[in-house]
C-alpha cells in the first residue's frame, strides 16, 4: 500500500528537465551542467538529466517516422515516447548547450524534430482567409510577428517555463551582425509556437577569444545558480 502511494506521489512530483548537448563535460557547458545540478541539489530539487550525447538519443528522422507525423498516425517510436514523458511531467525545462554556425548543434535540432511533434507539443489551428491576409502584413514587422503565434497553434506546453544557457565562441557584435536571429530559434520559433511564454535566456560570450577571462565565466556561472535557485 505504502509503495502504490509512493509511486502515486512520486508521478506527481514537480520536475525539472536537464537537456545537455555538448560532447565534453570539460567544456564551459559543462561546468555550467556541474553547477546547475549542485544547485539542484542544495535546493533538494527533483530533477533529470538528459545528456544527448551519452545517450546517444538518435538526431535522425527516419523516413518511417516522417511519413508517420506527416499523416497524423498516432503511433511513436520508444525512444521518443519515452523523452516525451519525461517532458509531459517537467515543469521546467532546462537547455545547455553552445552555439555553432549561430545555431543550436544538430543533435539538439534533432531532438526537438522528434519530440516537440504536432499531438505531442502543439497542434495547428485552422486560420481563416481574413487572418492570413492580416498575418501577411504583419509578418514583416519584427517582433509583432511573433503574437501571431497563438492564433496559429495551440500549443500544449504552455504550463512549462524554461531556462536556456548557451555559449558563443565570438562576440555579441558578430552575433548580432552574422547572426540573424538564427541563435533565437530555440525560444521565439520552437517554444513559444508549443506555448511556453516563461523563458528565460543566459548567454556567455568570446569563449574562443583571447579578451576572455576567467571573471567572465565566474560571473556567468553566478547568474546560473541565482536563475537555478528559482526554477
Amino acid at each position: 500500500m505504502k509503495a502504490s502511494i509512493l509511486l502515486k506521489l512520486s508521478f506527481f512530483k514537480i520536475m525539472i528537465v536537464i537537456i545537455f548537448c555538448h560532447p565534453s563535460h570539460q567544456s564551459h557547458n559543462g561546468e555550467t551542467l556541474n553547477r546547475i545540478t549542485e544547485t539542484l541539489k542544495k535546493k533538494r530539487k527533483d530533477f533529470e538529466v538528459i545528456d544527448l550525447y551519452k545517450q546517444n538519443f538518435s538526431a535522425c528522422l527516419s523516413p518511417v517516422e516522417y511519413n508517420r507525423i506527416r499523416e497524423r498516425i498516432h503511433e511513436t517510436d520508444k525512444d521518443v515516447l519515452k523523452m516525451q514523458e519525461k517532458i509531459k511531467k517537467a515543469k521546467t525545462l532546462i537547455f545547455i548547450y553552445p552555439t555553432w554556425w549561430y545555431n543550436m548543434p544538430g543533435r539538439l535540432k534533432g531532438f526537438m524534430d522528434r519530440v516537440f511533434t504536432p499531438g505531442f507539443a502543439y497542434n495547428f489551428k485552422p486560420v481563416p482567409s481574413w487572418q492570413l491576409w492580416g498575418a501577411n502584413i504583419l509578418s514583416f514587422i519584427p517582433g509583432l510577428r511573433y503574437l501571431m503565434q497563438p492564433y496559429s497553434a495551440n500549443g500544449h506546453l504552455r504550463d512549462k517555463k524554461a531556462l536556456i544557457f548557451r555559449t558563443y565562441g565570438g562576440p555579441a557584435l558578430g552575433r548580432r551582425v552574422f547572426g540573424n536571429g538564427a541563435h533565437k530559434v530555440l525560444e521565439q520559433n520552437i517554444l513559444r509556437f508549443c506555448g511556453l511564454t516563461n523563458i528565460t535566456t543566459h548567454e556567455l560570450y568570446n569563449i574562443d577569444k583571447r579578451e576572455f577571462s576567467e571573471s567572465d565565466h565566474k560571473k556567468y556561472l553566478e547568474k546560473v545558480e541565482l536563475l537555478c535557485k528559482k526554477a
